[in-house]
């Protein structure tokens, strides 16, 4: 199993650590997979359940593995990982009848926010891409884990599907129509979470891609954390390493610690702007995302140390942006507004 990225939302600690500080990291859950936990689901929501939930609510046969896996989600061998070592949790959206919606949902128990740097993190892949691409999103309710009566209003994360059916078989994502949102491995350009078969169709297959949002709007709150694959007619995803967790400084660096936030000079910015953070971070490239997840930008940093950054934002079309550094993980973020 990779491992886990618990520390994500804290990371600069690892820069700090020749300074020996301390980071107690309030794990608030974590699903791993790597046991089946089926038999520890519920098959349907209540409203009020302390479990988590795996609910198939559309309720049609799937074709996927020549129909012999199950409607709901289910746990499986991790179909990009060719060592067979590491499993996830599955969901196919190839049903038996392809004009009626796939909606499977698979939903945490209640989780208590009381940090404003508590994030989500987790891992996901598409079987196949960029044709028959499998999307999905991670929504938020905060009064019941109900789907049926809309309780989910929040949306945190969308990746995309496919649309239609392809003409023919290609690896550009531009001979596809997709959805809204983001397309795994930054459409198919960062090989490290897809390959290409050769004992397949010439679609490539998803290695698991890292994602993590903030959940800091959250705080002091209850809420419930919902993955819905909501592909039509695709193929398979795969989900793994869902983790929430929150920051407990410990050491004596906790004021340096605290002040680590990334700024955007200008903001709003109309060409170019200047990023600023605190040295420790090392960052090792930059991500900007527009607000439904899809990458716009990617700029390489390698990790020199430095406490700013210049982007060039001109090409962007207005709009609320969100700049990203990362290390081996999303380590802070900020909003933006290109003009």
């Amino acid at each position: 199993m990779t491992r886990l990225l618990l520390i994500c939302a804290l990371s600069m600690a690892v820069h700090a650590a020749q300074a020996q500080a301390r980071l107690a990291p309030d794990t608030l859950l974590v699903q791993r997979f790597e046991v089946d936990p089926t038999d520890t689901m519920l098959p349907f929501p209540f409203g009020d359940d302390l479990q988590w939930v795996n609910w198939d609510a559309d309720r049609i046969p799937p074709l996927c593995d020549g129909g012999r896996v199950l409607g709901s989600w289910y746990w499986d061998s991790d179909l990009g990982d060719t060592t067979g070592m590491n499993s996830a949790f599955t969901s196919c959206s190839y049903l038996a009848n392809k004009n009626l919606p796939n909606e499977n949902w698979l939903i945490t128990p209640p989780i208590f926010i009381t940090d404003t740097q508590a994030i989500l993190t987790w891992r996901s892949l598409s079987l196949e891409g960029p044709g028959y691409h499998d999307g999905y999103k991670v929504l938020v309710s905060t009064t019941s884990n109900a789907p049926y009566e809309r309780a989910f209003t929040d949306t945190l994360f969308v990746a995309a599907e496919m649309l239609g059916d392809p003409l023919f078989f290609s690896l550009d994502p531009k001979d596809f129509t997709f959805s809204l949102g983001y397309v795994h491995a930054n459409w198919y350009r960062d090989s490290a979470y897809f390959f290409l078969p050769t004992d397949s169709f010439p679609f490539n297959r998803g290695r698991m891609e890292p994602h993590s949002v903030s959940l800091s709007a959250y705080i002091g709150k209850k809420i419930y954390i919902a993955f819905l694959h909501d592909s039509q007619n695709d193929n398979t995803l795969q989900i793994d390493d869902i983790v929430v967790v929150q920051g407990v400084v410990v050491s004596t660096l906790e004021p340096l610690l605290n002040a680590v936030v990334l700024r955007v000079q200008p903001n709003p910015v109309r060409d170019v702007a200047r990023l600023i953070f605190p040295e420790i971070l090392r960052p090792e490239r930059l991500q900007i995302t527009d607000l439904v997840g899809r990458v716009v930008a990617v700029q390489m940093l390698h990790g020199q140390p430095t406490d700013s950054i210049f982007a060039d934002l001109g090409a962007l079309p207005s709009g609320v942006y969100v700049a990203t550094l990362w290390a081996d993980c999303p380590v802070q973020s900020a909003r933006f507004i290109k003009y």
